[in-house]
């Protein structure tokens, strides 16, 4: 093994010692040679490694290598590029270097604590025991390194670039090693960078023509108008592709048409996969329909006791199990996380077999109002809106009264309070739907979190339900109250539609997310001015 590694060193120092000091590099046929030889060394280290008695003399490595084949690989192509990162490129020559990316908390990175005591319990325990505890090392001094290696790979010249904003519109501060650089030089190379709405330091001092385009760049941004109502609004109904509006489309344009286009009419194809939350959404919905027609078929009723928990655990594991593959090829549930899943449903169905009441779950994923839906639209407020959607259980009781549920993932807890101010219509609008669809009447709409502490529905229900859980006192309505809410999300479901309909598209940056940012700056441009 000493032997090995030692003609190894040897190896590398006989190719290297020429051009020791000039940052240079090996020929194509010297560096396949080395390879080839050093692969072969490693082989043999491998080798004594799992079995002593195999480990080469001096004259047999010598013999090895001379009968180590050295393969050339192709000529590289003169004007190929390479995108890489900063690490793979620190010992290759380039003619020519973009460094891109040059902000303050990327390139150097953000400081990261210690994944076990941070620097400053470290610094208590030193100070009360004298047990010094061992840090990482300097991060910026070796990144600082990395970025004098990479400012000496090209032979031609090197650009460098950093943003001053990023594209929300919110300051970005440019890496420090970009001063570094700049002290190098003087004051000059920076007065002459060449600025597109994100500074660019060169060394090349710029053409005539690229003067010339500097001035325009430079000259004040002209910005398009705010987006406005469309003069064609036949055009939605193309993009919608059904005539029947859905609930939460509608809730959509209410918090922002011009999210409702993006996202709901223009669809843009997500780069990445599907989130988590979303797969995880629909695995929950697939796995408890499958749990309650299971138990309906096996018990003759769907409703969750003690005496049915067993089952209805047993019938879980299966519909795991069945939904293993995944629902769309952008979209996986892994191992990990369907244990997870497992626990949060497993203990869902225990909260509901606590205290059964009234009501039987009796319709699943119940979809309507499209072509391949087998139930027709919900006519509303006497044929102005045709609603389409999918409730995901309706649960009845004995006197034909119904509650409407809406599974939650994690969060999503509307209270009936927030219902008109959050802009909240799905479940007031499903009400109506499950009356009309099934001659029902509804006495609440809840929307029911799966992975929270608290697993206690929240929404609006009559006084006198029994939903067979403790309900928040405030989510409970008289019977007038109640029917004026639903009447309430009806008539600015109504509104909505009208707008839709009508293609009036305006921006409402301040209802557009959670914390009340434009979501797409670029299509609306409400705020930039």
């Amino acid at each position: 093994m000493v032997l090995l590694e030692r003609v190894e060193r040897e190896l590398e120092s006989i190719f290297a010692a020429p051009w020791r000091r000039e940052a240079a590099l090996l020929d194509a046929w010297q560096a396949a040679v080395l390879e080839s030889g050093v692969r072969a060394l490693r082989e043999l280290r491998e080798l004594a490694r799992a079995d002593r008695s195999l480990a080469p003399g001096p004259a047999e490595v010598v013999a090895a290598l001379e009968r180590v084949d050295v393969e050339l690989a192709p000529a590289a192509q003169a004007d190929a590029v390479l995108i890489c990162d900063a690490l793979a490129l620190r010992a290759r020559r380039v003619r020519a270097l973009f460094i891109v990316g040059l902000q303050e908390g990327a390139f150097p990175t953000a400081e990261r604590e210690q994944p076990f005591l941070s620097s400053a319990e470290r610094g208590e325990l030193a100070q009360a025991s004298g047990l010094v505890l061992g840090e990482a090392g300097e991060p910026l001094d070796a990144e600082r390194y990395l970025f004098y290696a990479l400012c000496s790979r090209p032979t031609r010249w090197l650009r460098a670039s950093w943003h001053d904003a990023t594209d929300d519109g919110e300051p970005a501060l440019r890496s420090l090693f970009v001063d570094d650089l700049v002290d190098c030089f003087g004051g000059r190379l920076f007065a002459q960078r060449a600025v597109r709405g994100a500074g660019t330091l060169r060394w090349e001092e710029p053409p005539a023509a690229a003067a010339a385009l500097q001035a325009v760049l430079r000259a004040p941004r002209r910005t398009g108008p705010v987006i406005a109502p469309l003069a064609d609004p036949a055009g939605l109904l193309a993009l919608r592709g059904h005539e029947a509006h859905s609930a939460s489309a509608l809730e959509s344009w209410t918090g922002c048409p011009v999210n409702w286009l993006v996202e709901r009419a223009l669809k843009p194809r997500e780069i990445e996969p599907g989130p988590m939350v979303m797969t995880r959404g629909l695995v929950a919905h697939e796995v408890l329909a499958a749990v309650f027609e299971g138990l309906r078929e096996r018990t003759g009723g769907g409703r969750i006791d003690a005496a049915s928990l067993p089952l209805a655990l047993e019938l879980l594991d299966g519909a795991l199990a069945a939904a293993a593959e995944p629902l769309s090829p952008d979209t996986s549930v892994d191992r990990t996380e369907r244990t997870r899943q497992r626990h949060d449903l497993v203990r869902y169905l225990e909260f509901v077999a606590e205290r059964p009441g009234p009501f039987e779950p009796r319709e699943f994923e119940l979809a309507f109002g499209q072509a391949e839906d087998e139930w027709p639209p919900a006519v509303l407020a006497g044929g102005a809106l045709a609603l389409c959607g999918r409730i995901d259980r309706v649960d009845v009781d004995r006197a034909g009264g119904a509650l409407v549920y809406d599974y939650k993932g994690g969060g999503g807890q509307y209270a009936a309070a927030k219902w008109p101010q959050e802009g909240r219509l799905q479940q007031a609008l499903y009400m109506l739907a499950a009356e009309q669809l099934l001659g029902v009447r509804a006495r609440g709409g809840l929307y029911q979190p799966l992975r929270v502490a608290d697993l206690r529905p929240r929404g609006a229900v009559g006084a006198d339900v029994d939903a067979g859980v403790a309900l928040y006192d405030n989510d409970r309505l008289g019977e007038e109250d109640l029917r004026t809410l639903v009447e309430t999300q009806l008539a600015a479901a109504l509104r909505a539609s009208a707008e839709l309909d009508a293609g009036l598209l305006e921006p409402r940056p301040a209802s557009c997310s959670f914390d009340g940012v434009c979501r797409h700056p670029g299509i609306c441009r409400s705020q930039s001015r």
